[in-house]
């Protein structure tokens, strides 16, 4: 599944808390689907499945030594043909507009978020190591590539938000975010309307003409399983399953953040139900999840000047745990 630049999701909240020019100075250095969680760098390594995985004290992976003071990537003993079949690709190019909830919070929407961007997708700076079907374990690098700014299709207008509607300058007019269309909101209690079109529009700018397009919002998940009161550590040998309410014609992306630069993410058809591999819980067993995130997208075509990119309306659960003494499975 190719790494995509999607808008920041996870934490996002925090970061807008604290300031938006420190948003804005994070985000700005790393693609959107890895923004928030590249802002916590820190330098892992991931052993191999003939060594020992342990944890270091922020949670993420690391490779025990062999004997002969060696180690692996976990990679390398994989078996590319390992479990079913990949699971749907996500658009890395085009408009986001989410709506962001607090699940062990106060269960409200936490913000509202528009992102934008428009041009060849952005390098990942990710390896994978581990893969199984539509689910993969993935460590961010320490110089995540930077790639350079949206085209300019001039001035993004949206309608159909509770907020009202939106008109968001090219970054190079105006915004906090020096290579995207962005937007976002902390007091928005509801944002998106579940079954409502989003109405997406450019005025057409120096690199794109005009472009409108509409997408159908999702409505908010539901998640029934597993209880996340606590913070939940991966055992292996018990497994882990997600449960939700499921909706038709939208797919669901899942993620595990091991650590600032590692997790575990699937990308399935949203069908009400994910089964975590277990290769994937015995490369990671043992370590605690920092946050987790399921994200529930519906995407339509969009044509801006011709260039053919997406609109997306997204509904993001986020789970999340700050302090390191709360409690654990």
């Amino acid at each position: 599944m190719t790494p995509l630049p999607l808008p920041p999701r996870l934490h996002v909240v925090d970061r807008i808390k604290t300031g938006v020019r420190a948003l804005a100075a994070c985000v700005a250095v790393l693609p959107l689907w890895l923004a928030v969680g590249g802002c916590f760098q820190t330098h892992v390594d991931v052993g191999d499945d003939e060594t020992d995985v342990s944890t270091e004290a922020d949670g993420g992976l690391e490779a025990v030594e062999e004997a002969d003071g060696t180690a692996h990537d976990v990679a390398d003993d994989t078996d590319d043909d390992a479990g079913g079949e990949a699971g749907p690709t996500r658009p890395s190019e085009g408009v986001w507009v989410q709506a962001i909830q607090e699940g062990n919070g106060t269960g409200e929407a936490a913000a509202g978020v528009v992102a934008a961007y428009l041009g060849d997708p952005w390098p990942s700076g990710s390896s994978e190591l581990v893969r199984d079907g539509a689910c993969v374990v993935k460590v961010l690098g320490p110089d995540p590539p930077v790639g350079p700014p949206t085209l300019d299709a001039g001035m993004l207008r949206l309608s159909g938000l509770v907020t009202g509607d939106l008109a968001i300058p090219h970054p190079s007019v105006g915004g906090h975010d020096p290579v995207r269309y962005s937007w976002a909101c902390i007091t928005c209690t509801d944002f998106l309307i579940g079954g409502g079109a989003v109405q997406a529009s450019f005025d057409g700018g120096s690199d794109l003409g005009f472009g409108s397009g509409s997408v159908v919002a999702p409505a908010p998940i539901e998640l029934v399983s597993p209880d996340l009161a606590w913070q939940p550590v991966l055992d292996a040998t018990r497994g882990l399953t997600f449960q939700w309410i499921a909706e038709a014609g939208t797919i669901i992306d899942l993620q595990l953040w091991l650590s600032p630069l590692d997790w575990l993410e699937c990308v399935v058809p949203d069908e009400g139900s994910l089964e975590i591999p277990e290769p994937l819980l015995r490369a990671v067993d043992g370590v605690t999840v920092d946050f987790i995130t399921l994200i529930r997208s519906r995407c339509e075509p969009f044509d801006v000047g011709g260039r053919s990119v997406a609109l997306c309306a997204e509904e993001v659960l986020e789970y999340e745990w700050h302090d390191p003494t709360a409690k654990r499975r």
